[in-house]
């Protein structure tokens, strides 16, 4: 639409969403009561360096060595990052899990205590939103979000779930990350979802826009109908 703007008012967005059905009866809850656990969902994106991350949980570890057994961060997806994670010494902090099935993965998710949402690229900054990210917005769990500005940070942050950070400032996500967990040690963390914003995401909603968009152009094609020669 910025590129084009003579053709801008003809630009319609729907974006993904996530399906009410899949939370119907999924219990909601945080992790355990001895760990606070960190989950992030679906591979990793191609261009994603996980580096700055590992750093910075390595610095969490560091500074307070005890974090160590009351830490963990589940990998859910088929990228491995074995060999990155052993070189920042983080084997048994961040547990790598294969594939699972998608309502698996929601019931992990439900049982955590935040979520990670990671991003980098040259073309992330641009219109990259993963599909996780609306399953993210409908638990309604603090997010941990790596990830440079743009659209995707946009939503997190007027979905009021989000703890932002620039996916590659260590430093910045070590202060994240632990700020965290003494939220968590003390009971504190929490979100404040904006559900106004989230709901606009699910599919019922979508579904609508797209049936208006359908009819608008049913109207259109009446009152300048095609014609073929």
């Amino acid at each position: 639409m910025k590129r084009y703007p003579t053709y801008s008012k003809k630009v319609r967005v729907i974006p993904n969403g996530y399906d009410e059905d899949e939370f119907a009866n999924l219990p909601i809850r945080t992790g355990s009561n001895h760990r606070m656990v960190l989950c992030h969902a679906g591979t990793l994106f191609p261009t994603y360096d996980p580096n700055p991350l590992f750093s910075a949980l390595a610095s969490v570890l560091r500074a307070s060595p005890p974090t160590r057994d009351q830490l963990r961060v589940r990998m859910l997806g088929n990228r491995s990052e074995r060999e990155a994670i052993a070189r920042w010494n983080l084997t048994g902090v961040v547990d790598e899990c294969p594939w699972k099935p998608r309502d698996v993965v929601l019931e992990e998710l439900a049982a955590c205590d935040a979520t990670i949402l990671c991003m980098s690229g040259p073309r992330a900054r641009d219109f990259w939103v993963p599909a996780k990210t609306y399953m993210y917005l409908r638990l309604g769990k603090p997010i941990l979000a790596l990830v440079p500005c743009g659209e995707a940070r946009a939503i997190v942050e007027r979905a009021g779930v989000g703890r932002i950070c620039d996916p590659n400032n260590v430093i910045e996500i070590a202060d994240t990350i632990h700020q965290m967990f003494q939220e968590w040690e003390s009971g504190r963390l929490t979100a404040s979802p904006d559900w106004d914003h989230i709901r606009q995401f699910e599919g019922t909603a979508l579904t609508s826009q797209l049936s208006t968009v359908l009819e608008d152009l049913g109207r259109w094609r009446r009152v300048y109908p095609v014609v073929h020669h």
